[in-house]
């Protein structure tokens, strides 16, 4: 296969699990900033985030940001959950590899501010489980 073939392959998985995973938990696309501030500086960021989407329900209109670094961040898991907690924010860790380059060893985090759309976020993360199921 050329990489041209692969790259097309690879685009096509991501805009297919993305919509799985909309299906599945009910959520949308959101340009809002999880975080409620313009972040300028990656201090004020989770740590080691990296291919970050944000999604809204579109009901309650909670916000929940779907991580997908590479398994590198597990040496930041720790700060992360740390920062988390700092910050007024829940972080989980789905096994599940997400929707940007699963073939490539990306993780999925997802992230609310806590007590707001506790609810939604543990709807994403059973949802995730069911999906896992249903595709294997």
């Amino acid at each position: 296969m050329s990489a041209r073939e692969d790259y097309v392959r690879e685009r096509i998985t991501q805009v297919a699990r993305t919509i799985q995973f909309m299906d599945v938990t009910g959520l949308v696309p959101s340009s809002r900033e999880i975080y409620g501030f313009r972040t300028c500086s990656k201090s004020q960021r989770l740590p080691g985030q990296d291919h970050a989407t944000t999604w809204q329900d579109p009901v309650t209109k909670a916000l929940v940001m779907m991580d997908e670094p590479y398994g590198y961040v597990d040496q930041f898991f720790t700060s992360r959950n740390h920062w988390a907690e700092a910050n007024g924010f829940c972080l989980r860790r789905v096994t599940w590899p997400g929707t940007y380059r699963p073939r490539h060893g990306t993780v999925c985090d997802p992230v609310n501010r806590a007590g707001q759309g506790d609810v939604v976020i543990l709807t994403v993360v059973f949802s995730i489980q069911i999906m896992k199921l249903a595709l294997t």
